[in-house]
């Protein structure tokens, strides 16, 4: 399971990796700074809509996977046959599809 220090690090290092400085992101994410550092840091109870708009700009996704697939593609558990990796990673693509498009229908 993610902890909000890992979602922290992992949003701190995609902002490196694009060069962008922690006040350029959260200007462009529309945050104050001491929230972003907060996020960085896995301090606080951070909104999903700061999250997602941090996301945003980063040109990252925010995606959901059941912890069976987390667990098998961050190699802590062997599949039972060596179809089960990708029967579950389509499973969790079929479910996000349908997340988009009820999102899109709801107008979120």
């Amino acid at each position: 399971m993610s902890t909000l220090a890992s979602v922290g690090a992992d949003i701190r290092a995609a902002r490196r990796a694009a060069g962008i400085t922690a006040s350029e992101l959260s200007e462009r994410a529309g945050i104050s700074r001491v929230t972003l550092r907060e996020l960085e840091n896995g301090l606080g109870n951070s909104r999903l809509a700061t999250v997602l708009a941090v996301c945003e700009v980063l040109g990252l996704d925010l995606l959901f996977a059941s912890r069976k697939v987390s667990a098998l593609i961050a190699g802590d558990e062997e599949p039972a046959r060596p179809t089960q990796l990708s029967e579950l990673v389509q499973q969790t693509r079929l479910a996000g599809l349908n997340y988009a498009r009820r999102s899109r229908k709801e107008g979120k």
